[in-house]
C-alpha cells in the first residue's frame, strides 16, 4: 500500500541557451544556479530574481560539466574541445585554467575548499582552492583500469568511483582510503552513496539500479520495475535530502523516484509530464529543489527548477 509520494510543482524555467542544456548545478544557499550547454556557454542565474546574472563563457565547443561551490564563490566547468578545467571566481571574475588532460567529470566537495575531477583512463585528482595545489585523491596501482565517472556523496564524506571491469570503489574523504569494494558484474556507469553513508545505489545500461549495504558490502535490492530499454538508458542518480528516496534520470528516460531499502518505485506527481533529462541535481537542504535540464513552455532549451516535497497519502 502506498504510504507517500513525491510532488513536483511551481516549475521555474531558466531559458536562454540556444542548444541543449548538458549540465546544471545549484549552490547550498539555493540562490545561484550555473548551467552549461551544447551552445558553448556557461550561464549564471539569480534564483531570487529568476534572471540570468551573466554569461561566464562563450566557448567553441560543448560544456560537458559545470559545478558551483557550496558558498557560490567559485564556478568550474570543462568543455569537450580542450584539456583544461576553467575555474572562475564569481565576485571578482578572476579566471584560472588547470591543464589536466581530457576531463569529463568534476565536482566540488560539499562544505570544503576542494574540487574533484577525473577523465578517461585517469585517476581522480583533488584541487585545493585555498592553496591552489593538486594531489591524487585515489592513489592506486591499477589506474589504467579506472573509468572517468565518479560521484561525491551529498554529505561530502564519500566518493564512489566506477571501474570499467565491473567493480566500484567507495572512498572515505576523511582519511583517503577504500571502505568498500563491490563487484557489480557489469561496467558500472554511475553510483551514489546515500547521505547517511549506509547505502550505495549503482546503475548500468544492462540491469536495473542496484542497492547495496555498505556495512556488509552486499546487494540488498534492485529497482525491478525499472526496464532497461534501447537506446541504452545509462541512468544517473540523485538522493533526496532527509529521506530514504533517490531519483534516477537519463537522456532517454524520465525522472523517477525509488525507495532505498526496498527498491520499490515511488509515485511522482507533477503538473506536466517529466521529459528526458541530460543532467539533474537535488539540493542538499531540507527545502527540496530539483534542478534539471529540460525545455521551457515554448520548447526552447532550458534548466527547470521544481519545488520538491514528499507527501504522505491520506
Amino acid at each position: 500500500m502506498e504510504e507517500y509520494f513525491v510532488k513536483l510543482d511551481a516549475p521555474v524555467h531558466l531559458s536562454g541557451h540556444t542548444d541543449e542544456v548538458l549540465s546544471v548545478a545549484i549552490d547550498d544557499s539555493e540562490m545561484v544556479v550555473a548551467t552549461g550547454g551544447a551552445d558553448g556557454t556557461v550561464r549564471l542565474w539569480n534564483l531570487n530574481e529568476q534572471v540570468r546574472m551573466r554569461i561566464l563563457s562563450d566557448e567553441k565547443s560543448e560544456i560537458v560539466a559545470v559545478d558551483v561551490s557550496s558558498n557560490a564563490k567559485w564556478i568550474v566547468y570543462a568543455c569537450s574541445a580542450d584539456d583544461v578545467i576553467h575555474l572562475i571566481h564569481v565576485q571578482s571574475g578572476t579566471r584560472h585554467k588547470i591543464s589536466e588532460g581530457s576531463v569529463e567529470n568534476l565536482r566540488f566537495i560539499p562544505n570544503s575548499d576542494e574540487l574533484v575531477f577525473g577523465g578517461v583512463g585517469s585517476q581522480l585528482i583533488t584541487f585545493c582552492l585555498n592553496e591552489f595545489t593538486r594531489s591524487l585523491l585515489l592513489a592506486s596501482d591499477t589506474a589504467e583500469t579506472r573509468d572517468s565517472h565518479f560521484s561525491v556523496s551529498p554529505c561530502g564524506q564519500y566518493v564512489f568511483e566506477c571501474n570499467v571491469d565491473g567493480a566500484g570503489f567507495v572512498w572515505s574523504l576523511l582519511d583517503r582510503r577504500v571502505i568498500a569494494e563491490l563487484g557489480t558484474g557489469f561496467a558500472t556507469l554511475d553510483g551514489t552513496v546515500a547521505p547517511n553513508g549506509r547505502f550505495l545505489v549503482t546503475t548500468n545500461s544492462i540491469q536495473p539500479p542496484a542497492i547495496w549495504n555498505l556495512e556488509t558490502q552486499t546487494k540488498i535490492a534492485e529497482c525491478l520495475s525499472f526496464r532497461v530499454e534501447e537506446p541504452k538508458t545509462d541512468p544517473s542518480i540523485e538522493f533526496v535530502a532527509g529521506s530514504s528516496i533517490f531519483a534516477t534520470y537519463s537522456a532517454s528516460t524520465r525522472i523517477r523516484c525509488w525507495e532505498t531499502k526496498t527498491g520499490s518505485e515511488i509515485r511522482v506527481e507533477s503538473p506536466k509530464e517529466l521529459g528526458f533529462c541530460l543532467d539533474a541535481q537535488i539540493t542538499r537542504q531540507q527545502t527540496g529543489l530539483l534542478l534539471s535540464s529540460s525545455y521551457d513552455e515554448s520548447n526552447a532549451p532550458a534548466a527547470t527548477l521544481w519545488n520538491m516535497s514528499i507527501l504522505h497519502t491520506d
